[in-house]
């Protein structure tokens, strides 16, 4: 009886996080609506007034943004290249930064994402290193997964910043202290920080919300 109800409390959560998230999105014809949505793994969102609801797809060409609830995490669909990108943003003000994973940001992820997400957030904290640069996780699912990215790197986030207004997104990993030289110029201590190398690509988010606070007024 123990292990049913184990069983089935596993079986719970896992079709519970599965679930569909509370969420607001924002379409480009100004229109907003409020229910449930979910990231799908091409970039496109899920979007449903109520959960017994069939699912209609959003993407660039209709929605701006989707902002979730529980977790205040926001989405919006930039300009990059002459291609729409779905980012995550990081800071918002008289520039916005914007962050692209490695991992994918669809809510509909599979079990081995998700064992690597949790392990990453210390969620799940099963296993120790058998290789420099690789780990385990043993996972809710019954199976062990192994990784070979080091769990605190950050080195494969992607920052994208703009200025309010503008329609389009910078990358400025390649070069980097010269583009943001040129890109904060007008925030002199701030360039200090860049050119010494103080703050340096990884810092994208401390060198956004410094410039706002203290530079993008």
């Amino acid at each position: 009886m123990k292990n049913l109800i184990f069983h089935f409390l596993i079986f719970f959560s896992i079709s519970s996080f599965c679930q569909p998230l509370a969420a607001k999105i924002y379409l480009i014809d100004q229109s907003e609506f409020t229910g449930y949505a979910d990231i799908l793994k091409n970039g496109k969102i899920e979007f449903r007034i109520d959960l017994n609801d069939e699912p209609t797809v959003f993407d660039e060409f209709d929605l701006k943004r989707i902002d979730f609830k529980d977790s205040e995490n926001s989405f919006e669909y930039v300009l990059y290249v002459k291609k729409f990108l779905l980012l995550k943003v990081i800071f918002e003000g008289a520039v916005i930064a914007y962050a692209k994973e490695s991992e994918s940001f669809s809510t509909k992820k599979t079990e081995r994402e998700l064992a690597k997400e949790d392990y990453i957030n210390r969620e799940y904290f099963n296993d120790k290193f058998h290789k420099e640069g690789s780990y385990k996780v043993k996972w809710r699912d019954g199976n062990t997964y192994t990784f070979y990215d080091h769990l605190l790197s950050s080195d494969n986030t992607i920052f994208f910043i703009k200025r309010k207004g503008d329609n389009s997104v910078e990358n400025l990993k390649l070069g980097f202290k010269k583009k943001a030289i040129t890109f904060f110029k007008d925030c002199p201590y701030l360039v200090e920080l860049i050119e010494s190398k103080e703050w340096q690509y990884q810092d994208m988010a401390k060198i956004v919300d410094y410039y706002n606070e203290m530079c993008g007024l």
